[in-house]
């Protein structure tokens, strides 16, 4: 047996040992479902919390409660790529380290694409729906006008 299949073979029982496998359903089906969950739970969530506190505001007055489910509401809006690389890690079964590194590589990558979209002429990322932390969509808007 050549040192080259030996090896490939090494290689191969790694990656059986570390329970890697490329497949269209460990990458399509699994990490995209994976990616889903992590989107859910942050921007969804948080946009349902800001919303909450959105609403105390207007019935019954601006107060800490209000201002404090608007700001963590934001700010898990915000955790969007953290949250989708933790997911989709989780979803391919990976090992705690790979698991809590990928909420790094999770930001990064969110924060790379949202600069890429903002040099494109897109909306801010930081601010969503394009308007102040409290949603009237009115923030920057007014303030560029003139």
């Amino acid at each position: 047996m050549s040192s080259s299949n030996m090896s490939e073979s090494g290689f191969r029982n790694f990656l059986k040992r570390k329970n890697i496998e490329f497949s269209a359903k460990r990458y399509l089906q699994d990490a995209l479902s994976a990616m889903a969950l992590g989107l859910f739970s942050s921007l969804l969530i948080g946009l349902i919390i800001k919303t909450v506190g959105e609403q105390i505001a207007v019935l019954a007055g601006e107060n800490p409660f209000s201002n404090f489910c608007i700001e963590s509401g934001t700010i898990a809006m915000g955790l969007m790529g953290p949250a989708i690389g933790i997911a989709v890690a989780w979803g391919l079964k990976s090992p705690p380290l790979v698991l809590f590194a990928s909420a790094i590589t999770g930001s990064m990558g969110a924060t790379v694409t949202s600069s890429l979209f903002e040099s494109a002429g897109g909306a801010r990322r930081s601010v969503p729906c394009g308007g102040d932390r409290r949603g009237t969509g009115q923030g920057d808007f007014q303030r560029n006008k003139s």
